[in-house]
């Protein structure tokens, strides 16, 4: 087999910043969409170099999503002229989604099907841009922008981009699409962008950074679909590829998300992930990451058996807590709270805190949270010796269970759990533990209820019951 003639690092440098022209031009253009791993590397090195202002190896930080794509397309344009016209069309998407903001989406579409304007790479990377800006605040909005850069990316005129790159752009796009329809709870048909989402990245560039940010986003939807081992499958290779390409920022997400997926399982295994992924991450960059990391691990040291040092980081991370405004964060740290005096063997003080949580849990709309507050308090009542107080909860909750429409076996697991609360009110104080694992995987992936061995009625119960 010849060897592999690799372009210089200084030819590479000067690829990047769109100071190579002609036969030079190509040939770095043409080892890098034939998918050459270290060069590639050295590719994005380059760029975040530039990016921060460093003539060496090991500038903090990463460039911002779509940087590496966009210096690709300076490099493949080549002289100065290309590149200020390249600037230029980024300036016009921006006024071309100004218009199309304020049409209904089937005027948007007919627009980019029928006006040659919208046909540019630009406006399809500044809707994935709103859509991603979009994504928590409204989901359905961003369904709309992330279809909408689809339909952009479709009709991009043959030959004025590399295929690879298109490809890429596109598999990037359905993956938006797929995360947006996610977060509305479109499980069906994001898992439907998901597959179209791989089957483009397959005839990409074969960028393992946009195969990377694809196992992620894919993860999150198994996650919130409760299959913790199959997200965790994907969080592994994705980690990996973050740790080679030398993104720590990237690295922590994915390593906070893969102790979620561990952590409720093996919470000790759930605090060593997060601790790693608190390393990673940078405060000043990205505080609500940072917040989400430091969360998940008060959570797990607490269920791993470390109630005071899981109160120690809890009082450490106030300030942070604070800084977000909007509700969620705050009834997260008051639940934990109340979970971790639990734990320190305060039953009364954490069914105060528990009965504010339940009611504030349940005026934000939060029903699997609800659900899961619901088993907490229900425990701290059993601890307390105040089971008709269990039972009047568990009772009225499997009515709004049933408003919700929860599945059959759900409802089994409620009623084996009240049955347990009535006669036998200490296995039942475990085996809300259990039940509130099963309502954490089997929310919208029905499969029956099996309680751990521990928790399961003793022989002589069974017998006599």
């Amino acid at each position: 087999m010849a060897p592999i003639d690799h372009p210089t690092p200084r030819s590479i440098d000067q690829f990047v910043a769109g100071e190579l022209t002609g036969p030079a031009r190509e040939t770095v253009l043409r080892h890098l969409l034939g998918g050459c791993l270290d060069c590639s590397i050295y590719a994005r090195g380059s760029l975040e170099r530039r990016a921060h202002g460093s003539k060496g190896p090991g500038a903090a930080g990463a460039p911002p999503p779509g940087a590496y794509e966009a210096a690709f397309e300076l490099g493949a344009k080549g002289t100065a002229e290309e590149s200020a016209e390249v600037l230029a069309e980024r300036l016009r998407a921006t006024t071309l989604w100004a218009i199309l903001e304020s049409k209904p989406q089937e005027r948007r579409l007919a627009l980019v099907a029928g006006d040659r304007r919208y046909h540019s790479w630009a406006l399809a990377a500044r809707l994935l841009e709103v859509g991603a800006d979009l994504h928590w605040r409204d989901p359905g909005r961003a369904v709309e922008a992330t279809r909408l850069a689809v339909a952009v990316i479709d009709h991009l005129q043959p030959g004025a981009y590399p295929p690879g790159l298109v490809h890429d752009l596109r598999g990037r796009a359905l993956g938006g699409l797929a995360n947006a329809l996610r977060l509305g709870e479109d499980f069906a048909a994001a898992q439907a962008a998901f597959a179209a989402a791989w089957g483009e990245l397959a005839q990409g560039t074969g960028d393992p950074l946009e195969r990377a940010h694809l196992f992620y986003l894919e993860a999150t939807l198994r996650l919130a679909a409760g299959d913790f081992g199959g997200a965790a499958d994907l969080l592994r290779p994705a980690a990996h590829l973050y740790r080679l390409y030398g993104d720590a920022h990237q690295e922590s997400r994915i390593l906070r998300t893969l102790a979620l997926a561990t952590g409720y399982l093996d919470p000790l295994q759930g605090v060593a992930l997060a601790r790693q992924a608190l390393q990673l991450v940078h405060r000043c960059r990205d505080p609500r990451l940072e917040l989400s990391i430091r969360h998940a691990l008060i959570w797990f040291l607490n269920d791993g058996g470390s109630p005071r040092e899981a109160l120690t980081l809890l009082d450490r991370s106030r300030e942070l807590y604070r800084q977000f405004e909007c509700a969620q964060p705050r009834l997260c740290q008051t639940w934990l709270e109340a979970r971790i005096l639990r734990s320190l063997g305060e039953p009364a003080a954490a069914e105060r805190t528990l009965v504010a949580v339940w009611h504030d849990f349940r005026s934000a709309g939060f029903n699997q949270d609800l659900t899961l507050v619901s088993l907490d308090l229900a425990e701290a009542y059993m601890a307390q010796g105040k089971v008709r107080h269990a039972l009047r909860l568990l009772k009225s909750f499997q009515l709004t269970l049933r408003a919700w429409r929860m599945h059959a076996n759900g409802l089994a697991a409620w009623l084996l759990l009240q049955e347990a609360a009535a006669t036998e009110a200490a296995r039942a104080q475990a085996l809300t533990r259990d039940a509130s694992l099963y309502f954490r995987q089997a929310w919208r992936r029905p499969f029956p209820f099996s309680p751990s061995q521990d928790t399961r009625p003793s022989q002589d119960t069974r017998r006599h019951g």
